[in-house]
């Protein structure tokens, strides 16, 4: 029989990562944490940000419908959180527990008393530094829900910083270091075999043509990235779903500019891990080999 994991409360105050079942799965009970509804069968985590952060929802509900999720992502949180959640709960994942991981944005970050930092940057001609385009932070997840925190950290300070003072290639590298020791190292140390990994962005040219202009090798930098260009993006399935493809420089643009496609867009970005139950069928056959990984007794593949 399988329980909830006993990790210290301190874990989930500071990281907010206890799930919340749905009123769709049980009904009018007031109790929706550590709730173990079928203690025959294992349990599921995942790690990540706003794309796993409602594991009971449209595509990862055929998971959480057979397993007993005790686990899940946070939005606006990056890889650092991740790997540090990872190497906290290893221990605490069974040998028949499932885990589903997702790798954020390289360029969001943790700052201090857990704030999530998550800036943007508009990308120069190749060789030239990306210029800071806006700063958001988020509340650290231990802030209760009818308080207004008001101790970010000052976006002028924070903006100098990532444009004049902080190596340009830094979060890069960090993000990619990581995502390869969560892949090469701390996934085989875990006792279950039942483990899918999912790049949330993946890489493109501004971020290549960085690694380019340090003389890494075309051969190194495939090397280095490929488990964040394969398989494809969350963030780029989601967008061809809604009718968008990238452009080079450019970004995701609309393939037809229409009204439809712009709604199908907002709609997708504002739900529930960036998908619709419409996108349930479509995601489970585009990423089959990935999830065939956790060994579902009823996938949704047609």
């Amino acid at each position: 029989m399988y329980e909830w994991p006993r990790i210290a409360e301190s874990y989930w105050e500071y990281w907010g990562t206890e799930p919340q079942r749905s009123n769709k799965i049980l009904g009018d009970t007031t109790k929706r944490r550590r709730v173990i509804l079928k203690p025959e069968n294992p349990r599921v985590w995942f790690f990540g940000d706003s794309f796993v952060q409602c594991p009971d929802e449209n595509i990862w509900s055929p998971i959480t419908q057979e397993f007993n999720p005790v686990h899940r992502g946070v939005g606006g949180t990056g890889i650092e959180a991740v790997y540090a959640q990872l190497l906290i709960c290893k221990d605490y994942i069974g040998i028949d527990d499932r885990v589903v991981i997702t790798f954020s944005h390289h360029e969001r970050e943790f700052l201090i008393r857990g704030i999530r930092g998550q800036p943007e940057f508009k990308y120069q001609m190749r060789g030239q530094r990306p210029i800071v385009k806006n700063i958001r932070q988020y509340s650290p997840m231990g802030t209760p829900s009818d308080e207004e925190y008001d101790s970010f950290v000052d976006d002028k300070v924070y903006t100098e910083y990532l444009q004049n003072i902080r190596w340009d290639l830094a979060s890069t590298l960090k993000h990619i270091a990581m995502v390869n020791n969560i892949v090469d190292v701390v996934i085989p140390s875990l006792k279950t075999p039942y483990v899918a990994c999912f790049p949330c962005f993946g890489y493109y040219a501004p971020q290549i043509d960085l690694l380019r202009s340090y003389n890494f090798s075309e051969k190194r930098i495939q090397e280095l990235i490929q488990h964040l260009q394969t398989p494809k993006s969350l963030w780029a399935f989601a967008q061809e779903l809604s009718g968008w493809h990238f452009v080079s420089r450019e970004g995701w643009q609309p393939r037809e500019p229409s009204k439809e496609n712009t709604e199908k867009y907002e709609r997708r970005m504002k739900c529930s891990n960036h998908f619709l139950d419409e996108d349930i069928v479509p995601f489970w056959n585009a990423y089959k080999g990935v999830l065939e990984r956790l060994s579902l007794s009823s996938p949704p593949y047609k």
